[in-house]
Protein backbone atom coordinates (compact mmCIF):
# COMPACT_ATOMS: atom_id res chain seq x y z
CA UNK A 1 0.00 0.00 0.00
CA UNK A 2 1.53 3.31 -1.07
CA UNK A 3 2.12 6.08 1.42
CA UNK A 4 -0.29 8.97 1.07
CA UNK A 5 0.07 12.56 2.20
CA UNK A 6 -2.34 13.94 4.84
CA UNK A 7 -3.99 16.22 2.26
CA UNK A 8 -4.84 13.25 0.06
CA UNK A 9 -6.28 11.41 3.05
CA UNK A 10 -8.38 14.46 3.90
CA UNK A 11 -9.77 14.69 0.38
CA UNK A 12 -10.44 10.96 0.35
CA UNK A 13 -12.29 11.09 3.66
CA UNK A 14 -14.29 14.12 2.52
CA UNK A 15 -15.25 12.37 -0.72
CA UNK A 16 -16.32 9.20 1.08
CA UNK A 17 -18.38 11.14 3.62
CA UNK A 18 -20.22 13.01 0.85
CA UNK A 19 -20.81 9.75 -1.03
CA UNK A 20 -22.14 8.08 2.11
CA UNK A 21 -24.46 10.99 2.88
CA UNK A 22 -25.84 11.00 -0.67
CA UNK A 23 -26.43 7.25 -0.53
CA UNK A 24 -28.23 7.54 2.82
CA UNK A 25 -30.42 10.38 1.51
CA UNK A 26 -31.28 8.40 -1.63
CA UNK A 27 -32.15 5.27 0.37
CA UNK A 28 -34.25 7.33 2.79
CA UNK A 29 -36.09 9.02 -0.10
CA UNK A 30 -36.83 5.68 -1.80
CA UNK A 31 -37.99 4.23 1.52
CA UNK A 32 -40.36 7.16 2.02
CA UNK A 33 -41.74 6.69 -1.48
CA UNK A 34 -42.30 2.98 -0.83
CA UNK A 35 -44.13 3.68 2.43
CA UNK A 36 -46.37 6.23 0.71
CA UNK A 37 -47.10 3.70 -2.06
CA UNK A 38 -48.01 0.91 0.36
CA UNK A 39 -50.06 2.64 3.03
CA UNK A 40 -51.35 6.18 3.01
CA UNK A 41 -49.78 7.26 6.24
CA UNK A 42 -50.82 10.75 7.35
CA UNK A 43 -47.28 11.91 8.17
CA UNK A 44 -45.83 10.63 4.89
CA UNK A 45 -48.62 12.21 2.84
CA UNK A 46 -48.12 15.48 4.68
CA UNK A 47 -44.37 15.29 4.04
CA UNK A 48 -44.80 14.51 0.34
CA UNK A 49 -47.41 17.23 -0.15
CA UNK A 50 -45.13 19.72 1.55
CA UNK A 51 -42.13 18.60 -0.52
CA UNK A 52 -43.91 18.78 -3.87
Amino acid sequence: MPQMSPINWLYLMFFFIILLMMTIILIYYLYMMMISEKKNSFIVNKYLNWKW
